[in-house]
């Protein structure tokens, strides 16, 4: 009697422990994104400006740094919202003009504040992410030599693509690539505008809350 008693208490702790593991292994199996509502990145990577004018002053590349958070509104589907900076100084030539005048330092900046929706694909530890979202930009750029600068706000547009990967439930490492577009009007008469649209790539840091 007491043989049964026990054989049945011990079936019943180990359909109890394989139930505890099952459930345990599921958790564990979850994607840390799919689990998470929020997560916030910070990036810095290199921007490709595709205007010729101004990659002729400021460089073929900038160093754009953003913050991002991401937050999930529904099963595969987040909103975001974040900014980007970025600030290049350089040299305008300027044709036929003489040795002295031949020149001017420059410099330009720009805050831009961006909202939008976009699409999370969770696989294991990693997750690909797609948006696409409005840009609210915040431009100054200065002609030391002319003694003007120009200042104002522009809308555009910030398409993105990314992909994530987990280094724990918290913390993951991030690589995102985007495309901004949009233009300013010119600093000074004659000038031509400057055409802001870029192709950016860096990588940083996501912490999932």
């Amino acid at each position: 009697m007491a043989s049964g008693i026990d054989a049945k208490l011990a079936l019943a702790a180990a359909t109890s422990l394989v139930f505890t593991l099952g459930l345990s292994s599921g958790a564990v199996a979850q994607p840390a994104a799919a689990a998470s509502r929020v997560t916030v990145s910070a990036t810095v990577g290199v921007g490709v400006p595709q205007d010729q004018a101004y990659r002729e002053i400021y460089g073929r590349v900038s160093m754009p740094f953003t913050a991002q958070a991401n937050v999930r509104i529904g099963r595969g589907f987040e909103a975001f919202g974040g900014l980007r900076r970025v600030a290049q100084s350089g040299t305008a030539i300027w044709e036929g003009g003489s040795e002295a005048t031949a020149t001017d330092e420059v410099s330009f900046s720009m805050t831009s504040l961006r909202a939008g929706a976009g699409w999370l694909y969770p696989r294991g530890a990693w997750s690909l992410w797609v948006g696409v979202g409005v840009s609210s930009d915040a431009y100054r750029e200065s002609w030391e030599g002319l003694g003007t600068e120009t200042s104002g706000r522009r809308t555009g547009l910030v398409v993105q693509a990314g992909v994530t990967r987990d280094l724990s439930r918290r913390i993951a490492l991030v690589l995102r690539a985007e495309y901004v577009t949009g233009s300013t009007p010119p600093a000074a008469a004659g000038l031509d505008p400057v055409h802001l649209a870029s192709f950016d790539a860096g990588g940083g840091i996501a912490i999932r809350f």
